[in-house]
């Protein structure tokens, strides 16, 4: 990843020689005939763990943790004056980064460089493609970057003045997935430390580096090739839910020298396994500020919303709708502890079944769910027709849960915004009513002789 970064600054350091101009400079005569296009990097999501939310970016490790044409707001800050940079002449500034104007894209799932932030002019979502807008820094000042991608989140209010970097009243619903950040700085010491952003640039400037050190971040870097890093990290915690079958009435499948789909054998052929319908999370923490300075959030006033587990939408771009609050009904496929479970490497679902997409919430303390099931079970057998078997539907709504905190396994016993934490649901299914008679037989009580004779 730090490579793709150092090749990406390399040719936008050539791309920013191509374009000359009446440039006086900074006062280096090597430096003075150029042009520096404003080029931003960005890292993978950094997770220890989209209208209707796209849902969670990246995943805890490995090839899933990649951008994905997320939508981004970045703004260019003077350092000196701690306001917006701005472009041309005196009464009639515009602001060089306007989100107004300009969108934001972070780098597309397959693209070769995924450390790349994209700059449009105008843009197609249904592509992900438009037309790329160059921005060029200023002759001289240096400037700091702060960005932040909230999804479809609403009533989002920037507040970038020279004093704070803030984003307030960012309302969500358990869809979106709010990051912050900040231009990492050049150090050093970046040249030694695995790891830095800047390692392979620093190494190749050499002496230079520790010049350019006191020029960070505008003309004279980028014409150096040395492009701003923003390390968005994740303002909220996440969950991913597993069901896994407590008995063998609850499970989908039943081992038979194989394992076989338990299907009832009428015309409907329906799963026998207790199916997750709905999953709610209650009065969670809707209203979040967020500080780019930091970065880190808190809570915004005691606002609360139920937040829906939902599944993607593939009539409408994979997007969630909580607002349906509907998930693909959802089986454990196994019984939980059978010894023929197969290993989790090659059935996931052996370690549990996932139920709809990732929740994003703030970190409030335990966290109390409504569970919604269903099942398809045997009604009725009549004996006057070969023990025809009927079958019927039971649901059984808003079961009680608490996801307690002294429960994580971490040794933080508390929930941590940017950690992904899996949360395995044991459920049972529904068991007949069997009532066994027990004839219980007469005791012997002895003879009795009785005369009639004896009557009075």
């Amino acid at each position: 990843m730090k490579k793709q970064f150092f090749y990406a600054a390399m040719a936008l350091a050539v791309m920013s020689s191509c374009s000359k101009d009446n440039d006086p400079g900074n006062g280096n005569p090597e430096e003075n005939n150029d042009k520096a296009v404003i080029a931003l990097g960005v890292d993978v999501p950094t997770a220890t763990v989209s209208t209707r939310g796209t849902g969670s970016v990246g995943d805890v490790a490995g090839d899933q943790n990649t951008w994905n044409s997320q939508k981004l707001y970045i703004y260019m800050v003077d350092r000196a004056t701690g306001l917006e940079a701005e472009e041309g002449a005196d009464g009639a500034k515009t602001k060089i980064l306007d989100n107004d104007v300009l969108q934001f894209r972070a780098p597309k799932a397959d693209a070769q460089d995924k450390g790349s932030i994209r700059i449009y002019k105008s843009y197609t979502e249904d592509t992900d493609n438009g037309v790329i807008q160059y921005k060029y820094y200023p002759t001289n000042g240096q400037y700091t970057f702060y960005g932040y991608h909230i999804d479809d989140a609403e009533n989002a209010t920037p507040n970038i003045t020279a004093t704070e970097k803030k984003v307030t009243g960012v309302t969500i619903n358990g869809t979106q997935d709010l990051l912050a950040a900040k231009t990492i700085d050049m150090t050093a010491n970046d040249a030694q430390t695995d790891g830095s952003f800047y390692k392979d640039i620093a190494t190749t400037l050499t002496t230079e580096w520790s010049e350019l050190m006191n020029y960070q971040f505008g003309a004279r870097t980028a014409r150096k090739g040395i492009v701003p890093v923003l390390k968005f990290e994740h303002q909220l915690a996440r969950l991913k839910f597993f069901v896994r079958a407590g008995s063998q009435s609850a499970a989908g499948y039943e081992y038979q020298g194989g394992w076989t789909e338990r299907k009832s054998n009428d015309a409907a052929a329906k799963t026998l396994g207790m199916q997750v319908t709905k999953i709610t999370l209650k009065d969670m923490a809707n209203v979040i500020d967020m500080d780019l300075t930091t970065p880190v959030s808190t809570r915004n006033g005691a606002g609360a919303a139920d937040f829906v587990v939902c599944s993607k939408d593939a009539t409408n771009n994979n997007k969630l709708d909580p607002t349906k609050g509907l998930i693909t009904p959802v089986v454990p496929k196994y019984p939980y502890g059978d010894s023929n479970i197969p290993d989790a490497s090659t059935d996931p679902d052996a370690k549990g079944t996932q139920v709809g997409e990732p929740v994003m919430f703030f970190p409030n303390g335990d966290i109390e769910l409504s569970i919604d099931l269903k099942q398809y079970v045997e009604d009725t057998q009549d004996e006057t027709n070969g023990n025809t078997i009927s079958y019927k539907e039971v649901e059984k709504a808003d079961n009680k849960l608490t996801i307690e905190e002294a429960k994580i396994s971490a040794d933080t016993k508390e929930f941590k915004p940017g950690a992904s934490y899996n949360v395995y649901i044991t459920i049972y299914g529904f068991e007949k009513i069997e009532v066994t008679a027990v004839l219980t037989a007469w005791e012997n009580g002895g003879d009795i002789d009785a005369d009639i004779e004896d009557g009075k």
